[in-house]
């Protein structure tokens, strides 16, 4: 029920089955993303610095610029690196 409610599932508000069809398997793989980002929380002890939200928050941060067809990523910070590592995603190296 948490996750539902953190997705907005409350109403639909659709006006055809082909469409609720679409939103409910969204949120079915949104809700499969939200439970493996806890379980990883859970098992590093990330809740004892953070909150899902600012988990959240502190990754919409990232900022990335393309220069003549080059992405380059602006510097991330010391809790951008964190979250990444304990994901173990990959992330360019930041000098």
């Amino acid at each position: 029920m948490k996750y539902k409610n953190l997705l907005g599932f409350h109403r639909l508000h659709v006006h055809s089955d082909l469409r609720m069809k679409n939103k409910l398997f969204v949120g079915f793989i949104a809700l499969a993303i939200i439970s493996h980002i806890h379980k990883v929380m859970k098992e590093k002890d990330l809740y004892s610095k953070m909150t899902m939200e600012k988990l959240f928050l502190t990754l919409s941060k990232i900022k990335k610029t393309t220069i003549s067809d080059t992405q380059i990523i602006r510097p991330l910070t010391r809790k951008q690196r964190e979250i990444l590592y304990t994901f173990s995603v990959p992330f360019p190296f930041v000098g």
